[in-house]
């Protein structure tokens, strides 16, 4: 982006800032005044604030930057961000459930106006419904699936005509192991998992990132399944509200007629159990989960559609340059 047209972006959403009464400044890299900020905003329900520095860090080739939001002197959200396509997006967005950023004092749309950027927002397991405003528009809602651990599993298989699969799936996996919480087993199932369903591999090393550290707080878990000493399957979850939430999930294309994919849930599931979780949430975006589990959520993709990037853009300026 030339000069003049970093200075003319600059304006332009400096102006629609403004309107919101809050103050913006906006960072290449990550500084001392941004962990200084950070440390005045309480931390994320489902991430904490360690957590949230290691998606902050750049990796392969998509860019991140970071908004500093303020009302006055006071820290109103820290905003860690990482170039789309056409758009940019929060650094958890599909990564860690809940609010996208650490806040206080201020309305999530509040500050998703002043940051004044075409941005899409992940929204998921959320206590509210989505931010809204001429600027800001939600996607339809998408139903997510969530298997209460006292609910009637059985009873609910039974009537979506999964228990007989799952019964077969149990017969041809008898003589395979299951090992839970296996050191190297996360990065072994989230890169896997990733080129099976070709996750973008910066998008891929985050998530991988963000598991580690979580795993060394006790709020990641994986479980795998070894045909011999061979690992041929496994799927990762990570712990928000008292839930097993579902994140990844992989299987050897070579043991496909075990039906391994059905064997790993029924184990994640009875492990959920075991280890007194409320219940396996499954997501949604896939058809199949509804056999497992009765939909238990809703998630949106949220557009944030600022005033200032149709004048920007009809200027023929980028906000991802």
């Amino acid at each position: 982006m030339s000069g003049l047209r970093r200075r003319f972006t600059r304006a332009v959403r400096a102006v629609e800032s403004r309107l919101t009464g809050l103050s913006i400044a906006e960072f290449s890299e990550w500084s001392r005044v941004l962990d200084d900020a950070l440390a005045q905003l309480p931390e994320l329900s489902s991430c904490t604030h360690d957590v949230y520095r290691t998606l902050a860090v750049p990796r392969g080739d998509v860019r991140k930057k970071f908004v500093l939001v303020t009302r006055g002197d006071t820290p109103a959200a820290v905003v860690a961000l990482r170039s789309g396509r056409d758009c940019w997006e929060p650094v958890t967005t599909w990564i860690v459930p809940g609010i996208p950023f650490p806040h206080a004092g201020v309305a999530v749309r509040d500050i998703l106006h002043a940051i004044a950027l075409p941005l899409t927002v992940a929204w998921w397991r959320c206590s509210a419904p989505p931010p809204a405003s001429r600027r800001i528009v939600a996607g339809p809602p998408e139903p997510t699936y969530r298997l209460p651990a006292a609910f009637d599993a059985e009873a609910h298989w039974r009537a979506s005509s999964l228990w007989a699969d799952i019964e077969k799936a149990r017969r041809r996996c008898a003589a395979f192991r299951v090992v839970t919480d296996e050191p190297g087993a996360n990065a072994w199932v989230i890169r896997n998992w990733g080129r099976a369903w070709n996750v973008a591999p910066p998008h891929v090393e985050d998530t991988l990132a963000a598991a580690e550290l979580r795993t060394t707080l006790g709020t990641y878990h994986n479980l795998t399944v070894y045909d011999g000493d061979r690992r041929i399957a496994g799927a990762t979850h990570l712990t928000d509200g008292g839930d097993l939430v579902g994140q990844a999930m992989y299987r050897d294309a070579d043991y496909e007629r075990a039906s391994l994919g059905t064997f790993v849930i029924d184990r994640v599931f009875a492990w959920c159990v075991a280890q007194r979780f409320s219940g396996l949430d499954f997501g949604g975006s896939a058809a199949y989960k509804e056999r497992w589990a009765p939909a238990g959520g809703q998630k949106y993709t949220v557009n944030v559609m600022p005033l200032s990037e149709r004048v920007a853009r009809r200027a023929g300026v980028s906000f991802t340059d």
